[in-house]
């Protein structure tokens, strides 16, 4: 699915980068390159969410600070995740001082997974879901899903605002400015209905038995 997400919004760029380019300022590729990063961020919020099965996409997003390092890093950038079973995860950091912090990132990071720091690597159970707990997630795939609609909003805002600010310093033309609101418009239409369509099947997943 990230796959064609991504080729979906490369093919947009493309397109209204040829279309709407004036004084140096791509209108809708600022606006699709932020919807984009929206869309990707939810896509690694959702895939953090478990289901009954185990999967090293619970915990490769997961943002970790490392006091010796005076830096955050993505799990996956720290180590080999890999199953052991259908229900069990195994986390090997390639630097094992770092455990700890993978162990308190994944606290941190609240989505229902209890790390056991073994200090050679940490084991994860991933428990099956009961069925009020299934319920809860579904609510909370939801609320995931209108926080990405407010920030997909804030972008069309931001665009809106560039267009209107352009406008008005006679950079683009009333025409031209109508024009690119129109476009943003309807690429926030697919955007949003990109959203629903993720959350839709996220909540189906999440009830199969």
């Amino acid at each position: 699915m990230d796959g064609v997400l991504v080729f979906h919004f490369a093919i947009l760029i493309n397109i209204v980068c040829l279309i709407y380019f004036d004084n140096d300022t791509v209108y809708m590729s600022e606006f699709t390159t932020k919807a984009d990063k929206v869309i990707n961020h939810f896509n690694e919020e959702l895939q953090k969410i478990h289901m009954w099965r185990a999967a090293p996409a619970m915990v490769d997003n997961i943002d970790v600070y490392v006091p010796s390092y005076d830096m955050t890093q993505k799990i996956s950038a720290m180590g080999n995740v890999t199953l052991l079973d259908s229900q069990t995860l195994k986390i090997e950091a390639w630097d094992k001082t770092a455990l700890s912090s993978i162990e308190k990132g994944i606290f941190d990071a609240d989505i229902g997974l209890t790390p056991v720091n073994h200090w050679e690597f940490i084991l994860i159970n991933v428990p099956p879901l009961t069925q009020e707990r299934r319920k809860e997630m579904g609510k909370h795939v939801s609320k995931l899903g209108e926080q990405t609609k407010i920030a997909l909003r804030n972008a069309r805002q931001d665009a809106m605002k560039k267009a209107k600010n352009d406008h008005d310093e006679d950079l683009i033309s009333e025409n031209e400015k109508h024009t690119i609101e129109a476009a943003v418009e309807k690429d926030m239409k697919l955007f949003t209905a990109k959203v629903d369509e993720l959350v839709k099947a996220k909540e189906e997943d999440l009830m199969k038995i």
